[in-house]
């Protein structure tokens, strides 16, 4: 299995979070498996440590997992301020 080290700091607002996403969506191998998961977390509401938690069984890891955040749940805000700098 391969490791992704990939390095979003040179981004900002929407782009930053769009291209998160799309490195999400190839890692999982599907757009169609990304809705399924996002459409998933949407019903449970989980907290957020917990979506770190189901991210990481995906092999989803750093500011992708707050990116996948603000995607599901756009009215929440996202607490933990050491992820948002990754």
């Amino acid at each position: 299995m391969t490791h992704y080290n990939t390095s979003y700091s040179n981004l900002e607002g929407e782009a930053k979070i769009t291209y998160a996403i799309a490195d999400i969506i190839e890692w999982l191998g599907s757009g169609k498996k990304f809705a399924e998961l996002t459409k998933a977390f949407q019903a449970e509401k989980p907290s957020q440590r917990a979506f770190t938690f189901y991210c990481s069984l995906a092999g989803v890891q750093g500011y992708p997992v707050v990116a996948w955040w603000r995607h599901c749940f756009p009215s929440t805000p996202w607490v933990d301020e050491e992820e948002e700098r990754s």
